[in-house]
């Protein structure tokens, strides 16, 4: 991700967290950052649960176990940042797969930590408030 990208990533998730704190809401249809309306998101709490082909998946525990949520990563791959929270994936994850030909990228709003992942899986320890997809990307640069 180049420091243009970032920088804008950054400036949005903290334009998102000032406007929260002041009790402003942002529109959904913002073109720098959205806070809603993932497309085929499902969630459950299948033991045996296994992250599809073409999807990204998150995981309640540590140890890519505990509650699940799964997101086709085609619909859902624009670089747009998603938070975790007002998308009904909470508590914040503390775990993730990325399972098909993609790069996930994580933003912690607070500290400013990054992580990112292409088509494998990433222990997030309950740290990162955004999310985002390059759908098709196979890079973390």
């Amino acid at each position: 991700m180049n420091v243009a990208r970032r920088l804008s990533v950054l400036t949005a998730s903290s334009a998102v967290a000032i406007l929260a704190a002041g009790g402003l809401a942002l529109s959904t249809d913002a073109a720098t950052a959205q806070t809603s309306d993932l497309s085929g998101l499902t969630s459950g709490s299948s033991p045996d649960f296994t992250c599809p082909a073409g999807h990204t998946c998150f995981f309640s525990g540590d140890n890519f176990n505990g509650n699940w949520w799964s997101l086709p990563n085609s619909t859902n791959g624009g670089g747009i940042p998603f938070d975790f929270a007002n998308n009904g994936i909470t508590p914040n994850p503390g775990s993730a797969h990325m399972n098909g030909g993609s790069t996930l990228w994580l933003l912690n709003t607070s500290n400013g930590h990054e992580a990112c992942v292409y088509d494998g899986k990433i222990v997030l320890d309950g740290d990162y408030t955004y999310f985002w997809i390059n759908y098709g990307e196979n890079t973390c640069n």
